[in-house]
C-alpha cells in the first residue's frame, strides 16, 4: 500500500532525531564495549549504513536489513536497531518475524517513535489477533496527532476496518480446506500466479527461484528474475515443474498472468517493456510461439499487469493503472473486433467492481458469469483478498469476500478456479509454507459447488493406427448459427478440453488435412450443474468408399425443410469439397422405421435432395454431387428405442471418387 510505505520516511527522520539513551538499552558507544573495539567499529558502521540506505530510498530495505542484522548480532539491546529490523522484516517475505523486534524496541524505549504502535498493530493483524490489533491502532491514534497528515489517518482507519472485518469473518463457520500444493510446485523461493486448465491437469505459474533464465538477481529487490513454469498432474500429484522455455522466458521479468481454458494460449506479463505490458503466446507444433503484443487498446504507457480470456476467446478482462479509473489499479474489459482483427477499446468494469484502492489478478470462470479477483479495498481483512462477483442480467453483483481461510491478513492474490467450481487455486504468503509466496488449493469440504457449465473433454485418434493425431475443433452455437471459436488438441496426446456454459445447443466439427471431418452435437439444460462429457473421435483418411455423417443437419419434423441451425454444417461440407477439389460425393438420406415404408423412402430422398440443393447454392459443381434416399432400409442402430431411432434419422455422404 502506497500510504503504508510513506510511513517509512517519517519514521527514518523521527528516529534519527531521537538518540537519547534509555536505562534499558545499550547505546552504540565505544566505551560500552571495552576490549571489542574492532567488532564495535564493524557493527557501528553497519548500523550507520543501514540508516543511510533507509534514508536514501525506502526500497533499500532488503539491503538495509542485512546491515541492521550485523549490528543486531553485536548489540541486540539497542532500540533503534530492533525498530529498523522490524520495519525491514515487515517489508520482506519474512514479515512474521517483525513483531519480536518491535516488541523488544518498545520494551527498551517506549518513546522511540509513535509509529511503533502502528507497526505493532500491523503485526497483530498479520497474526489474526484482531482484538490486539484494534487496541494498538486505537493507541496509535490517541498518542499521535494524525490530523496533520490525513493520509496516515485514512490508512489507520482502513486498517481498523480490516481488523473489524477479520473479527467478524473469523466468527463464521467455514468448511473450506486449504492445501499447500507441495514440492512439485513450491520451493524456498516465491511461487505465484497459478493458472490451471479447466480439467485441472496442467498448471502454469510464475517463480523467482534459483535457475531462472540467466540465473540473475534483480538489483531492485535482490530476488531472481521471474520465469514461467509448467507442471502436470499425474495420479493426483503435481509433478516437478519445468521451465516454459526461452521462447517465453527471457533474462528479465516474465510472468504468466492468465491462460485460455484449454492451456494452448498463455497471457504473459513482461515487466521490462513500456512499464509493464501484456502479451500472448500460442502452443503450436509442440512448442510455445514467441509472445505477441495485445495492441494499443490494451497496452499503454501505464502498467498493465494481469488478464484473462473468456472461454470463447472473444473477451479480454485485464488490470491497468491508466488514468480515468476509480482507484490505482482497475479492471477493464475489451471485446475482439473480428473485422479489424484487433482488440477493441477498453471499458472500465465500473464502481461495483473497482474501488478507490487496487484491484488485481482478474479471473473469469469458464461459465462466463462468475468473476474472481483480488482487491485491497474496504472489504478486506488485510493486503489483497480474493473477491467473487456474478453477472446477473448483464450487470456485476456486489463483490463478496471469500472469507477465512481462503483469505489472510497478508496478500492473497492471483486466482483460478476449476471448471466444476470445487477448487480455488491462489498464491499466498502464509505461515507453514515452503518459502516466500506459495501456491495453495482451497476446496469446500471436498464437495462440488454448483457451476452452471459443463466441460467437453475429447480425444482425437487416427482410425487406422489408433494413435493421437493433431486436429482442429470448431465449436458452433447451433441456435445462433455462429462459430464460437476454433480449438486445437494436444499434439502428443490428442486430447482437448473445451469449457461450455450450459443452456446452449452446441455443434462440434473435428478436422485436419487429409482426413474426413467428423461432426457431433451436444446439449445440456440451463438448470444442470457441472457435468463432464467425453468424446473420442476417430479420423479416417480420405479415400473412395468412405461414409461420413452430417450430425448437425436438422429438418422440420416429418418434412424435408432444412432448419437454419444446419447452416454451419452445410458450410463445413462445402469448405471440405472446396479444399478437396477432386472429390465427388453422394448425399444419402435415411429414416427410422416409424410410419409407412414408402413414405419414409420418399422423405429420405427429399431430404437428401434438399442438402444437394443447398450445396449447389454454395458454388459446389453439380458434376461432383449426387443424392439418394434409402428410407429405413439401412438402420445404424436398433429402432426399438428412441435413442436408436434418433441415430437412424440421418444424412450421410459417401465418397464416390
Amino acid at each position: 500500500m502506497k500510504g503504508f510505505r510513506g510511513f517509512l520516511f517519517l519514521t527514518v527522520f523521527s528516529v534519527c532525531c531521537y538518540m537519547g539513551a534509555s536505562a534499558q538499552q545499550v547505546e552504540f558507544r565505544k566505551e560500552n564495549f571495552p576490549g571489542r573495539e574492532k567488532e564495535f567499529a564493524v557493527a557501528n558502521q553497519a548500523y550507520l549504513n543501514g540508516i543511510k540506505l533507509m534514508r536514501e530510498n525506502e526500497e533499500n530495505y532488503f539491503l538495509a536489513k542485512s546491515e541492521f542484522e550485523k549490528a543486531w548480532l553485536f548489540n541486540p539491546d539497542h532500540a533503534v536497531v530492533n525498530y529498523y529490523l522490524g520495519i525491514c522484516y515487515l517489508r520482506s517475505s519474512e514479515k512474521y518475524k517483525a513483531k519480536s523486534y518491535f516488541q523488544t524496541a518498545y520494551h527498551l524505549n517506549n518513546q522511540i517513535d509513535p509509529h511503533i504502535l502502528f507497526y505493532l498493530a500491523s503485526c497483530y493483524q498479520l497474526e489474526s489477533v484482531w482484538d490486539s490489533a484494534l487496541i494498538y491502532y486505537n493507541l496509535y491514534e490517541q498518542n499521535f496527532t494524525l490530523s496533520k497528515n490525513p493520509e496516515e489517518w485514512n490508512i489507520t482507519e482502513k486498517r481498523k476496518q480490516e481488523s473489524k472485518n477479520g473479527l467478524l469473518l473469523s466468527l463464521k463457520k467455514s468448511e473450506t480446506i486449504i492445501k499447500n500444493l507441495g514440492p512439485g510446485i513450491n520451493t524456498a523461493f516465491a511461487e505465484y500466479t497459478p493458472y490451471i486448465t479447466t480439467d485441472e491437469k496442467k498448471m502454469f505459474f510464475t517463480s523467482r527461484r534459483e535457475g531462472t533464465t540467466g540465473n540473475n538477481l534483480d538489483a531492485h529487490d535482490g530476488l531472481y528474475f521471474e520465469d514461467i513454469y509448467i507442471s502436470d498432474k499425474v495420479n493426483n500429484e503435481w509433478m516437478p515443474a519445468v521451465n516454459a522455455g526461452t521462447n517465453i522466458n527471457t533474462r528479465s521479468h516474465d510472468a504468466v498472468c492468465g491462460i485460455f481454458p484449454d492451456g494452448h494460449t498463455m497471457i504473459i506479463f513482461k515487466g521490462n517493456i513500456n512499464g509493464g505490458d501484456l502479451f500472448y503466446a500460442r502452443y503450436e507444433n509442440g512448442e510455445w510461439s514467441r509472445p505477441l503484443d495485445f495492441g494499443n487498446n490494451i497496452n499503454t504507457e501505464y502498467h498493465e499487469s494481469s488478464a484473462c480470456l473468456s472461454s470463447d476467446g472473444k473477451k479480454l478482462l485485464f488490470v491497468s493503472d491508466r488514468p480515468g479509473g476509480f482507484g490505482g489499479r482497475d479492471i477493464y474489459e475489451s471485446n475482439f473486433d473480428v473485422s479489424a482483427n484487433e482488440w477493441g477499446e477498453a471499458v472500465n468494469l465500473g464502481k461495483e467492481i473497482n474501488t478507490v484502492f487496487d484491484e488485481e489478478g482478474v479471473f473469469l470462470h469458464p461459465d462466463g458469469k462468475t468473476l474472481f479477483f483480488a482487491s485491497n479495498g474496504l472489504q478486506t481483512i488485510g493486503g489483497y483478498d480474493i473477491m467473487k462477483s456474478s453477472r446477473v442480467n448483464g450487470a456485476w453483483t456486489t463483490p463478496v469476500n471469500l472469507g477465512i481461510p481462503v483469505n489472510t491478513p497478508d496478500d492473497d492474490v492471483f486466482v483460478s478456479v476449476s471448471g466444476n467450481g470445487k477448487n480455488i487455486y491462489l498464491s499466498s504468503n502464509r505461515k507453514g509454507g515452503y518459502g516466500e509466496k506459495d501456491i495453495y488449493m482451497a476446496s469446500v469440504n471436498g464437495a462440488e459447488t454448483k457451476s452452471n457449465m459443463f466441460m467437453l473433454t475429447g480425444e482425437v485418434l487416427e482410425e487406422e493406427t489408433g494413435k493421437p493425431i493433431e486436429a482442429h475443433i470448431d465449436l458452433i452455437d447451433l441456435s445462433k448459427n455462429e462459430k464460437i471459436g476454433t480449438y486445437d488438441n494436444d499434439k502428443e496426446t490428442g486430447k482437448y478440453v473445451i469449457p461450455l456454459p450450459a443452456g446452449v445447443k452446441y455443434g462440434t466439427v473435428v478436422y485436419t488435412d487429409g482426413y474426413l471431418f467428423e461432426s457431433e452435437n451436444v446439449e445440456v439444460s440451463d438448470t444442470a450443474s457441472y457435468a463432464e462429457i467425453k468424446h473420442v473421435t476417430h479420423l479416417r483418411k480420405i479415400e473412395s468408399g468412405l461414409i461420413g455423417r452430417m450430425n448437425n443437419i436438422f429438418f422440420e419434423t416429418g418434412k424435408a425443410t432444412i432448419l437454419p441451425t444446419s447452416s454451419n454444417e452445410l458450410d463445413r461440407i462445402a469448405a471440405f469439397l472446396t479444399i478437396n477439389k477432386t472429390i465427388k460425393i453422394e448425399i444419402q438420406g435415411h429414416t427410422d422405421n416409424v410410419g409407412d415404408e414408402a413414405k419414409n423412402m420418399l422423405l429420405s430422398t427429399q431430404r437428401a435432395e434438399a442438402v444437394y440443393l443447398e450445396l449447389l447454392t454454395r458454388k459446389i459443381s453439380p458434376q461432383r454431387l449426387s443424392y439418394k434416399g434409402f428410407g429405413e432400409s439401412q438402420p445404424a442402430a436398433d429402432n426399438a428405442t428412441e435413442a436408436g431411432r434418433k441415430l437412424n434419422r440421418r444424412i450421410e455422404f459417401g465418397i464416390l471418387e
